[in-house]
């Protein structure tokens, strides 16, 4: 799977959910995710359970943020692509 992220000198790994929780800091965007069917399948499940677990700890954020954090956690998952915002329609044509 794809996304979009800050440049690739800033590591995705040194985040934490401190780090990143409201606060106004995109690390990732969600803005074009792809992948076979097994690969957005898993990433649906992992997703779901990722927006649970943190509402069951009373953290209410955006989509970057779990986005970051499933990407730590399942790196093999993704494949991440530093670009731009419309970058995609260059890099995947």
């Amino acid at each position: 799977m794809g996304t979009r992220v800050t440049p690739w000198y800033d590591s995705i790994s040194r985040y934490t959910l401190a780090d990143l929780y409201r606060k106004n800091w995109a690390v990732v965007s969600g803005g074009f995710l792809g992948g076979d069917i097994y690969s957005l399948s898993r990433f649906h499940q992992l997703y779901h359970q990722m927006v649970v677990d943190l509402i069951n700890r009373k953290y209410v954020d955006d989509d970057q943020t779990i986005l970051v954090l499933l990407i730590q956690q399942h790196p093999s998952l993704f494949n991440v692509i530093h670009g731009d915002w419309f970058d995609a329609f260059y890099l995947f044509p």
